[in-house]
């Protein structure tokens, strides 16, 4: 073999030597970069979120408080509502702030007695009981923002005639996950009931009532 032909020879290893290094450096650097299933997560990923069941559960307590202060106690109930409440059974709590328009809604009490529901965005909503004329059970639901009655509505009770023993009306209402306010009056004459009227209410982001 002349020596133009072992030099040739010698230059084509070499060549062949590098070029396999290279791949395989370059093999290295794409394993390092090369994600391994979903085990890393972009900017733009996030993990899911839980469901939430009520709007009560989007807050803790902190944010409870900072959300409609320290004058309302938490509400018990969840939407949707639907129920009837035995006034003499009610476990009423006393309003320790001042309220604009709660006077007529005192009963000759010195604090307003009320029942929390869910509140809605900034609205405060409760149930209060107007059991200072003929009616033992009756209730009004008031919507209250930045510390001032906004609406008010009778939702629960009962109605009749003193005298008159063979009819009377009874309302009742329920609410809705979106906070529609059904309010339903049936009429009971000689232990007969039929409707005589509902009422249909949204309530809104600044405490009013629409009617739909």
């Amino acid at each position: 073999m002349s020596f133009q032909n072992t030099l040739s020879v010698i230059l084509l290893f070499v060549f062949s030597g590098l070029f396999s290094c290279k791949s395989n450096t370059s093999q290295k650097v794409a394993d390092r970069k090369m994600p391994i299933g979903n085990s890393i997560k972009t900017e733009n990923q996030s993990e899911p979120s839980g469901d939430i069941t009520g709007p009560e559960e989007k807050y803790t307590d902190k944010d409870f408080k900072e959300h409609v202060g320290d004058c309302f106690e938490r509400s018990k109930y969840s939407l949707p509502y639907q129920g009837t409440i035995n006034p003499e059974k009610a476990n009423y709590k006393i309003l320790p702030c001042e309220i604009s328009g709660v006077d007529d809604f005192l009963c000759e009490n010195k604090g307003l007695r009320y029942i929390s529901l869910p509140y809605f965005d900034k609205v405060n909503v409760v149930l209060v009981p107007m059991d200072c004329g003929d009616f033992s059970y009756r209730y009004y639901l008031l919507t209250i923002v930045d510390k001032k009655v906004v609406a008010n509505q009778y939702v629960e009770g009962e109605w009749f005639e003193p005298d008159d023993d063979h009819y009377k009306e009874l309302t009742t209402f329920s609410i809705d996950k979106n906070y529609k306010i059904s309010i339903v009056t049936n009429q009971i004459e000689n232990g007969n009931a039929k409707l005589k009227e509902k009422l249909t209410y949204q309530l809104m982001s600044d405490g009013k009532l629409r009617e739909i």
